[in-house]
């Protein structure tokens, strides 16, 4: 287990290169200055769990907020769940080896009602100026659904419930029928642009994830904002950068990667960041560009259950939380620094945790705070290192892409840990039961035992005497005592 543990440790020594330095690990941050655009973006939200962050948000003075997808859990009623045995959660959760049943808009509805009951978030809510937000799977109707899960009519009635939910009037574009929730707001002169995964989302890389439709809207949109915004955070309800070198069943846009590249070649001259969820945690990472531009996306999932959460969520079991726990602290541990390049070194948090934004006349902050306020990570641009010199190019992770052989060795690193943590616990126990449950000898065997040792007193007893009385004949003293 030693030398297991030794090899983890050498294979995970992380490269440091590129990029801003991070900030100082758990601190509390300061309120910015007026001058600052301050957003809060937030994601996998369960109205059946607890919801600590909203206090925590409310005191920091955000000018808006935006839902980053799974605002409620259609498919996760515990009404449906008691009713089913404890093993099928595991292996839903686990394994995803059991498919959750689809909500409805009715389901859906009182869902986000009981959202908008949540006293804390009701005052959060009334504090921002702009609320608004974008549906992922769970909030769609069903886990890793796609376009084609439901029909149009279907998907036209559960967006709604999130435009009623939103309070998005009736004239807006979003409410048409057969299109999806991708739109823009501005927050001062900040762009942010939501993007919709799920309405068109294709079942393969040639279907495409966002649609021609959103494409050709974002293209335009894009053109046209440049004139005033100083930035643009885009918000996308998967990730962007994250590469195919995932353990399953994950998802994102390393599934379409014309879709990405197209994506990024948009942001082009622009000062972006990209905003994501799903993966209930937290990290920094970053894309490196031709031109010298920089690509940075943070990652905040997790409002009220991720992997670190010191809770399981309702439909987990305490035991297969923490095992998630720490398989996927290892993952991070070890795949962070020759599989995952994306990634910004020891850039990821596990526990609960919301995001925000301060954007002002020359840098980009991108900062994931916790349940309790604290700063767990926090990264710094120039506004200038994001637009580059306006050149469209080849993006790629930051600190180059993995090979093969980095991807073999990691995973198979990650594979010796796991199954160590595994079977280690395991031999010890079955050699403390060895111990334990150890046959006494046989009778007969202790008698001939007892007199094989009665033999060898005996003899020891008559090489003693023997050497006394040889003592006595030459040294004439005493006995020996």
């Amino acid at each position: 287990m030693i030398l297991l543990a030794v090899l983890v440790a050498a294979y995970s020594s992380r490269a440091r290169a590129g990029g801003a330095k991070s900030a100082a690990s758990t601190h509390q941050a300061v309120a910015p200055p007026s001058a600052t655009t301050r957003i809060h973006i937030g994601s996998c939200s369960d109205t059946h769990e607890p919801q600590p962050l909203w206090s925590v948000l409310e005191k920091r003075n955000a000018d808006a907020f935006f839902w980053g997808g799974d605002i409620v859990y259609g498919d996760r009623d515990p009404a449906v769940l008691k009713k089913r045995p404890a093993w099928y959660r595991n292996a839903q959760e686990l394994f995803a080896a059991a498919k959750p049943v689809a909500a409805n808009a009715s389901v859906l509805d009182a869902l986000y009602r009981a959202q908008e009951k949540n006293e804390a978030y009701r005052r959060y809510a009334s504090s921002v100026k702009i609320l608004d937000g974008i549906y992922d799977d769970h909030d769609f109707g069903v886990d890793n659904s796609h376009g084609r899960t439901f029909d149009r009519a279907t998907k036209d009635a559960h967006k709604n419930a999130l435009l009623d939910f939103l309070h998005v009037p009736s004239d807006d574009a979003r409410r048409r029928r057969g299109r999806g929730v991708w739109a823009a707001r501005r927050v001062d002169d900040v762009d942010v642009v939501l993007l919709d995964g799920r309405y068109h989302r294709g079942r393969t890389a040639v279907e495409g994830l966002l649609g021609e439709a959103q494409f050709r809207w974002l293209e335009g949109h894009l053109r046209a904002s440049a004139a005033w915004a100083r930035a643009t955070v885009v918000v996308s309800p998967v990730q962007v950068l994250a590469t195919k070198e995932r353990p399953p069943p994950a998802e994102g846009f390393f599934e379409f990667p014309d879709d990405r590249a197209r994506l990024l070649r948009l942001l082009a001259n622009r000062s972006a960041l990209i905003v994501s969820g799903d993966v209930h945690y937290a990290e920094l990472s970053a894309y490196a560009c031709a031109g010298g531009r920089t690509v940075p996306e943070m990652t905040t999932s997790g409002l009220s259950h991720s992997w670190g959460s010191r809770l399981p969520a309702h439909y987990d079991g305490p035991l297969i939380h923490r095992a998630k726990h720490f398989a996927m602290a290892v993952h991070q541990r070890v795949l962070q620094g020759r599989v995952w390049r994306y990634k910004y070194p020891n850039e990821h948090y596990l526990g609960l945790n919301a995001g925000e934004v301060d954007v002002t006349a020359e840098t980009l902050t991108a900062r994931v705070l916790d349940h309790r306020g604290r700063v767990r990570l926090e990264r710094r641009w120039t506004l200038d290192e994001l637009r580059g010199d306006g050149v469209d190019g080849v993006c790629e992770p930051y600190r180059g892409a993995a090979t093969r052989l980095d991807v073999a060795a990691g995973f198979s690193a990650v594979f010796l840990a796991l199954l160590g943590a595994v079977l280690g616990p395991l031999a010890l126990a079955a050699l403390v039961l060895r111990r334990i449950s150890r046959p006494a000898p046989p009778l007969a065997k202790m008698v001939r035992t007892l007199s094989s040792l009665e033999k060898g007193k005996r003899r020891n007893y008559v090489v003693s005497a023997s050497k006394e009385a040889c003592l006595l004949a030459e040294y004439r003293l005493g006995p020996l005592q």
